[in-house]
């Protein structure tokens, strides 16, 4: 919406063809943002207004398409779902600091239509720890690295 490319077409249509519809964020270049809790509900509110339908993309559909659509368009077999033999790619969510994540009845509808990526408390990529606490594992493994470099080289 930001650089003007449009409205995507009635995508529960694409869907019930049996089309696979993924769903990413390519982050400054046309959003301003990576978080892609906001670009989900984005996509559904877009899905609606477009449909006149309030079923259109619901929160479940979306999910699906940030995760299990996004890893089958990519040609990844063992990622998007959490199943024995696929890697660990897990995002967890803390709901409980946010009033407006509080619905425990519909977890799923309450983070995409309600939450943003602050919500994000810890990722696991290929099992391996990313981010803990809200905060990059990365940026602090690569602030270890130069310390111990210049460390290496002072001494």
């Amino acid at each position: 919406m930001k650089i003007s490319d449009g409205i995507p077409p009635k995508i529960q249509a694409m869907l019930d063809l049996g089309i696979n519809v993924a769903m990413g964020c390519d982050g400054e270049a046309s959003s301003s943002t990576r978080d892609m809790i906001r670009e989900g509900r984005a996509g559904s509110y877009l899905q609606k207004a477009v449909t006149l339908d309030p079923k259109a993309m619901d929160a479940g559909t979306t999910f699906k398409m940030m995760t299990k659509n996004g890893a089958k368009a990519l040609g990844y077999e063992d990622l998007g779902e959490l199943k024995v033999g696929n890697k660990a790619d897990v995002v967890l969510v803390d709901m409980s600091k946010d009033v407006s994540l509080t619905n425990r009845e519909y977890r799923i509808g309450n983070l995409l239509y309600a939450g943003t990526g602050h919500a994000v408390h810890t990722v696991f990529c290929n099992g391996r720890l990313i981010i803990s606490g809200g905060e990059s594992m990365l940026e602090q493994m690569k602030n270890k690295f130069w310390q111990n470099q210049r460390h290496f080289w002072q001494s």
